[in-house]
């Protein structure tokens, strides 16, 4: 299953909105994908909410937790940007949509919070 900036944020922030993702995770489930282009979105939109630090030791504890796979968003760049070139979305957005496409042939899961995206 492949990750948005928005869900990350979320799982970050322990929303009650993705308790049931977040459990699922836990127990191996699932196990989620993300791109570094992702976490680079959910790094900066999270360092506007609670600071530098906080949100950088965020992100970096998810990424060490070792329950997501972090695709290398290079190997995605043409379908990306094919997707940003025809959408009016966040580049991260398109890479989330690249890699669900490339990986699952499936569509990617994303929040539907206000304030969570780009």
């Amino acid at each position: 299953m492949v990750f948005d900036a928005g869900v990350i944020i979320e799982l970050l922030l322990s929303s009650s909105r993705v308790e049931k993702i977040k459990k699922a995770v836990r127990d191996e489930e699932i196990l989620p994908h993300v791109t570094d282009i992702t976490l680079a979105e959910a790094l900066y939109i999270l360092c506007r909410h609670i600071g530098w630090k906080p949100a950088h030791e965020k992100v970096t504890g998810l990424i060490e937790s070792g329950y997501f796979i972090v695709d290398d968003a290079g190997r995605i760049f043409e379908i990306s940007a094919r997707y940003k070139c025809g959408r009016r979305i966040s580049l991260a957005d398109c890479f989330t949509l690249g890699l669900a496409k490339t990986c699952f042939r499936t569509r990617a899961l994303r929040s539907q919070g206000k304030g969570t995206g780009a």
